[in-house]
This record gives structure tokens, sequence and C-alpha cells, in this order.
């Protein structure tokens, strides 16, 4: 449903404000990753159909905006680990936004599942 949403979005004359290009609502989410090319486990904090935010120490990342990254994760309701394909969309001082790449067929049926249960669990973070 939030993929319709977005494309029906990217299809209008309206244009989507400075402040919020994300093109999928987001949720408060907690979830191990790692991040291929960085130490240890990192921690996602929110999470959508299009991408997920990553916190990170700003010293230990060399990432930046357009950087092309592998995720290595499970979410809760799968059984398999999950290696996902994604591109920094930003970084922060607090870590980065990352977007989805080439998510097709069971991982993306994955992804839009969890976000469906927990976006109906877990509140939307304040606009």
């Amino acid at each position: 449903m939030a993929m319709k949403d977005s494309k029906i979005r990217r299809g209008s004359k309206s244009t989507v404000s400075e402040k919020e290009k994300r093109l999928a609502p987001r949720i408060q989410f907690h979830l191990d990753v790692v991040v291929r090319g960085l130490k240890g486990v990192k921690q996602v904090n929110n999470f959508s159909t299009g991408g997920v935010f990553i916190q990170n120490e700003p010293s230990s990342s060399s990432f930046k905006r357009g950087d092309k990254i592998e995720l290595v994760t499970r979410l809760p309701l799968e059984k398999r680990i999950m290696l996902i394909k994604a591109q920094v969309a930003h970084v922060t001082s607090k870590g980065m936004g990352v977007q989805f790449l080439d998510v097709h067929g069971p991982c993306a049926q994955a992804i839009q599942s969890n976000f469906e249960v927990f976006r109906t669990t877990v509140p939307l973070p304040a606009p």
C-alpha cells in the first residue's frame, strides 16, 4: 500500500517539500544490522519500505551520500537472514539514512509485511 501511495505522489503535479523528501512513511523501529565495510553490529532506529536510518558514530564511517552499501539483517517476522543492497541518501552526526536498491520478490515482500505489521503497533514519529 505504501509503495502504491508513493507512486501516486511521484506522478502528481505537487512537489515534495524540501524538508520531507521521503517517498514512504517511516516508523520508529529498532533492529540490529551489519553494514559491510563497518565493524560491529549497528542499530536501525527507523524503518520504511524504502529504507532505514542506521545509527553510527561519525568517526567510524567513511560513507558519503551516493555510496552503495550492503546490509545484513534479519527482520523480526522472518526466519532467514537477508542481504539488502542500499545507497546512502544522507549522512548526519548521528548516522546515515539509506535507500534500498533492487529489492524484489521475497525480500520486498518481507520488508512490506514487516512494515505493515509494525506500523499498526508502533507510533509514527512526529512530523
